[in-house]
């Protein structure tokens, strides 16, 4: 990994052009904040930028990205936000994969695959976004501010996650000091569902299993299940987070049917377990606390590979 300081990426900015923000698939808050904000800064200094992703976005997180989808000029400049792997550009990875001049990123798992790396971990990628920006001399207009407090809320649980530090707040407060409309972010992303999340919700915890003496519960989330919800990929958003919600549960896992045989595993864990290290070993990877990777099928058979990949963590780790 070639790594370089935030001085180093700020200078990298005031002298390229022409970027395109690449974003990882199944976009959250956080990859979605980072690249609004930091192409609205582009922007605002007279730059070239737009942002792309693989994945449409959900039409919640529209209010910060809407606008910066379009572009009408060459790409000269690939930058990844909130990528740890060229593999989460998903189909884009075909384009750019070899290409990106710029990640920044805030996990440690980052396999270094652009040519620049700026990496810090923290709570949330939009702390990297707003250092930088503040490195940059950007002002953090309005809309620069929603998009840095969206990443920050959901990525740190409406700031109730482990990663959570007093810097995260300190950023949290001067972008509420700059506009950010943090009370209605806050209820949109995690006080109003629509009825087709609720029977979701519904529906998943009845395939809910337990195992390891409750230690562990794991939620299987089918197509069929999804078409019965009628949910879209916003109603997905989240999702994840239930099993670990449940009193005793360390492992919280979550298996979603994605098609052609594959599924992506989601690991929601509490201290001591780490995510990222289970993930790891059936080729992903993440945060402790939130990882996850994609398996095989069929259902049951990537079910048990990532039960067993617990089971070995546990006797391993004397959990």
């Amino acid at each position: 990994m070639n790594k370089i300081t935030l001085k180093n990426a700020a200078v990298f900015f005031r002298e390229q052009d022409n970027f395109v923000i690449l974003m990882h698939v199944y976009p959250d808050g956080d990859t979605v904040g980072s690249a609004a904000a930091l192409c609205a800064a582009l922007r605002n200094m007279g730059k070239n930028a737009y942002i792309k992703c693989s994945h449409e976005i959900p039409k919640k997180f529209g209010f910060v990205s809407n606008k910066y989808l379009t572009k009408d000029f060459d790409e000269e400049t690939v930058i990844a936000v909130d990528v740890a792997d060229n593999m989460l550009l998903g189909s884009l990875r075909e384009i750019y994969g070899e290409r990106v001049d710029l990640s920044i990123d805030h996990h440690g798992s980052n396999t270094g695959f652009a040519k620049e790396t700026f990496l810090e971990t923290c709570s949330a990628n939009c702390e990297n976004i707003y250092n930088l920006l503040c490195e940059m001399g950007c002002d953090i207009t309005k809309d620069i501010a929603n998009a840095l407090f969206l990443g920050l809320s959901t990525d740190t649980g409406c700031f109730k996650y482990a990663s959570v530090t007093s810097q995260t707040h300190i950023i949290a407060a001067k972008l509420i000091e700059c506009g950010a409309d943090a009370g209605e972010i806050n209820r949109v992303m995690f006080d109003t569902k629509t009825k087709s999340r609720m029977l979701l919700e519904q529906l998943a915890f009845e395939s809910m299993t337990f195992h390891f003496g409750d230690r562990c519960a794991v939620m299987v989330l089918t197509n069929d299940i999804k078409e019965r919800a009628k949910c879209t990929a916003d109603d997905l958003d989240g999702i994840s987070a239930l099993p670990r919600s449940i009193e005793g549960v360390t492992v919280g896992v979550t298996v979603r049917e994605r098609g052609c045989g594959k599924y992506k595993i989601s690991l929601r864990t509490h201290a001591p377990v780490d995510a990222s290290k289970i993930c790891a070993t059936l080729g992903g990877g993440g945060h402790p606390r939130a990882a996850g990777c994609e398996i095989d099928g069929p259902c049951d058979a990537a079910k048990q590979r990532i039960l067993d990949a617990i089971d070995t963590y546990f006797k391993e780790n004397n959990i």
